[in-house]
C-alpha cells in the first residue's frame, strides 16, 4: 500500500508504521522540502497496525518560534 501526504501550507514527515502486521519498505519526500511525503508499507502478518505522520512548518524551529500547531495524521490497518 502506498501512501502520499501532500503538502499544502506546511509539510508532513513520511507515514510510519506502529504494530507487526505491515512494515514500511520505503519513504521519500516531505519536511523540510515542499514535496509530498510518500511510504510504502508491505502486509507481513495478520492483525493491525497503525499508520501515522505529523507535519511541521520552518517557523517552530527558529527563535522565537511561531505558535502554529502541528497536525497529524493517523489511521489504522487491518490485515486479514
Amino acid at each position: 500500500m502506498t501512501v502520499v501526504l501532500t503538502p499544502q501550507f506546511r509539510s508532513w514527515y513520511p507515514p510510519a508504521a506502529t504494530g507487526a502486521a505491515v512494515r514500511r519498505t520505503s519513504a521519500s519526500g516531505g519536511y523540510p522540502d515542499q514535496t509530498s511525503a510518500r511510504a510504502i508499507f508491505l502486509a507481513v502478518r495478520p492483525g493491525t497496525a497503525t499508520l501515522d505522520a505529523t507535519d511541521d512548518i520552518g517557523c517552530l524551529h527558529t527563535q522565537p518560534s511561531c505558535t502554529v500547531p502541528q497536525q497529524h495524521w493517523r489511521v489504522t490497518v487491518i490485515v486479514g
